[in-house]
């Protein structure tokens, strides 16, 4: 890590930085609290039930679901709705 850091700053200090703005850009030791601390853990998203199916089940379903949603648009009854949040609503009926 020592030798990286100081290639580093050798070559920017090469493209005419000053040394102090070399080591400002420069990574940090491995010891200091930055490099110790824990990433953070990404909170837990719960996965939709329809999402787990086999791709040919989920086909079939998506395929019933977009005739519906033609129909509804044709007859004019979509008002309020997305294709996408009445996919998730026709896709987890069986």
């Amino acid at each position: 890590m020592q030798q990286r850091a100081m290639l580093m700053m050798t070559g920017l200090l090469w493209f005419g930085l000053s040394h102090a703005q070399a080591q400002a850009l420069a990574p940090k030791d491995a010891g200091s609290a930055e490099m110790r601390a824990a990433p953070a853990q990404p909170a837990e998203v719960a996965t939709p039930a329809y999402r787990s199916l086999p791709k040919p089940e989920m086909r079939r379903r998506l395929t019933r679901c977009a005739t519906e949603w033609q129909k509804l648009k044709r007859d004019g009854k979509d008002a309020g709705l997305i294709w996408r949040d009445f996919a998730e609503t026709c896709t987890s009926v069986p």
